[in-house]
């Protein structure tokens, strides 16, 4: 029994450096979330990508049902360039799909340019007089400067030049997704894409670091930034109402660890990320308390205060009130 004063004396002191440990855990776990209400409140609301279509011929050809329906769901901003239309004006005569595709092509940019009076066609710009470069010389250099700004540091800007030029079909085209590239992107959260069908006018277009698609892959790109666009939004909107404080009952109150085993919630719990949150939302109850230690996410703390050891209690000791 001579060694008893010693064991309690190493037990208090271990109880007081796990009360001091609780203590700046909890302390830390309050800075941390008060940053993020900071954070949260000043969260912008999330913006929808809009792409900016550069059209060639074979694409309002194959598919303009398609990308007028995107123009009119306001995901797409279609650019018709000038060689485009003069395309369509020599397709426009025939029964097949190509030429029926392009009257279609032709009657819907004409609404463009009817009087007051028919409803205005929005997402639909047809190339200006000016929106173009002088000359290819100085298309390539405008071509340069865009690949530079979007090529990682070290990595070559343009390809090889290639011996000869385009075709001049090819190069009006190229000249106005270069255009939109230098002009139109830089000033908006869009993105500029050539859409087009030809393969001849891809490998150009990759020459000068142009990025295109094919025009039955827009569906595709749209419906991926829709989903993207929600899943911004539900974020936005979760943080929006439900910011994350100390005090705040679904992202860890009083008794709230920082992340780990044993915390969020007043009752304990897992604290998860948003996602989990917003699935979790129906499984908190009319206290406005989370599932904490009655959920299926509740896991056991990272520690107990516990009692002397239990050896001290089994020799007789009294000195413990529980």
């Amino acid at each position: 029994m001579k060694t008893l004063p010693t064991t309690i004396q190493a037990s208090q002191l271990t109880l007081e450096k796990l009360e001091r440990l609780a203590v700046a855990r909890l302390q830390h776990t309050v800075n941390e979330l008060q940053t993020q209400v900071d954070l949260d409140r000043t969260l912008l609301p999330p913006t929808r990508k809009i792409f900016f279509c550069v059209c060639d011929e074979t694409a309002l050809t194959a598919s303009i049902p398609e990308l007028k329906r995107f123009v009119a769901d306001k995901t797409i901003n279609m650019i018709v360039p000038f060689s485009t239309l003069d395309s369509l004006d020599k397709l426009k005569k025939g029964t097949e799909d190509t030429n029926i595709h392009a009257r279609e092509s032709i009657r819907f940019f004409d609404r463009m340019q009817t009087p007051s009076g028919r409803k205005q066609i929005t997402g639909v710009k047809i190339q200006g007089p000016t929106e173009k470069y002088a000359n290819w010389s100085e298309c390539l250099t405008a071509a340069a400067t865009v690949a530079a700004a979007r090529s990682p540091t070290g990595s070559p800007v343009l390809s090889e030049e290639p011996d000869q030029d385009p075709p001049n079909r090819i190069k009006e085209l190229l000249n106005c997704a270069i255009y939109c590239l230098s002009n139109l992107q830089p000033k908006s959260e869009g993105q500029v894409l050539l859409v087009t069908n030809d393969e001849i006018v891809r490998e150009w277009a990759e020459l000068y670091k142009i990025p295109t698609i094919g025009s039955m892959d827009v569906g595709r790109l749209v419906q991926r930034e829709d989903v993207e666009f929600a899943e911004k939004k539900r974020h936005y909107d979760y943080a929006s109402t439900n910011p994350r404080s100390p005090s705040s009952p679904m992202r860890g109150g009083r008794s709230g660890g920082r992340g780990g085993r044993g915390g969020g919630g007043v009752a304990g719990g897992r604290r998860g990320s948003w996602k989990e949150d917003e699935r979790g939302r129906d499984d908190v109850n009319s206290n406005g308390f989370g599932r904490g230690r009655f959920g299926r996410d509740y896991s056991p703390p990272d520690y107990v205060l516990r009692g002397p050891p239990r050896v001290l209690l089994e020799e007789g000791a009294n000195f413990w009130e529980p």
